[in-house]
C-alpha cells in the first residue's frame, strides 16, 4: 500500500483536528458616571460564544443623591442579559430582592470576543440605571438615578498563535523528505 494516502490523512488531521476556543474578554468601565456625579468602576468577563457574564466585580460611588454606593458581583437572572446589555444585582438573586441595588446597562453594539469600545447607549433615560428594588422583582417605580457619561472597552485579545500541530506537520513533512532522498 502506498504512503502517500497515509500522509494526506495526517496531513488533513494535524492540520484540522485541533480546536481552537476563545476565552472570555474582561471588559472595564470607562469614564462612566451618573447624572448625580456618583461613578462606575470595575469589570466583568463577558464569553460571546455562550453569551456568558462572568468574575462581575464593579463598584459605584456616592454622588448627590440617596445613593450611597455599592458593590456588584452577581448577574440579575430575573434581569434580560444579552451581548448588548447587562443586569447586575448587589446580591444573588432571590425570590424576593427587595431592599437589593440593581445596575443596568445598555450599549449599541454586541460584545464580541475581539474587544474594542462600546459606547454606553441612550444616555439619560430609564435604560442605564442604577436602583434600589423596591419591590420582589426589581420592577417597580423605585428610586434610581442615570448614567450620563461612559462606555465599556477591553484589550484588544492577542493573535491566536500557530497551533503546535502545524509545527509537527513541518517536521513530519521534512522528515519524509529525507526518507525519501535516501531511497
Amino acid at each position: 500500500m502506498s504512503i502517500l494516502p497515509k500522509i494526506y490523512v495526517l496531513t488533513f488531521l494535524m492540520v484540522f483536528g485541533s480546536t481552537a476556543s476563545a476565552a472570555p474578554l474582561t471588559w472595564y468601565f470607562d469614564n462612566v458616571t451618573f447624572q448625580d456625579g456618583g461613578s462606575v468602576t470595575g469589570s466583568f468577563d463577558f464569553d460571546a460564544d455562550t453569551l456568558t457574564y462572568s468574575n462581575i466585580s464593579v463598584t459605584t460611588t456616592a454622588g448627590g443623591s440617596p445613593f450611597a454606593g455599592t458593590s456588584y458581583q452577581d448577574l440579575f437572572t430575573l434581569g434580560s442579559n444579552t451581548d448588548t446589555r447587562f443586569d447586575f444585582l448587589n446580591q444573588p438573586t432571590s425570590t424576593d430582592n427587595t431592599g437589593a441595588f440593581r445596575l443596568t446597562m445598555n450599549w449599541g453594539l454586541a460584545l464580541t470576543n475581539a474587544g474594542g469600545v462600546r459606547a454606553i447607549s441612550n444616555l439619560n433615560t430609564n435604560n442605564n440605571i442604577e436602583a434600589f428594588c423596591d419591590v420582589d422583582t426589581c420592577g417597580g417605580p423605585d428610586p434610581r438615578r442615570l448614567v450620563a457619561t461612559g462606555s465599556i472597552t477591553t484589550d484588544t485579545p492577542a493573535p491566536v498563535p500557530l497551533p503546535a500541530t502545524g509545527l509537527l506537520l513541518l517536521a513530519g513533512l521534512g522528515a519524509l523528505g529525507l526518507r525519501r532522498a535516501r531511497t
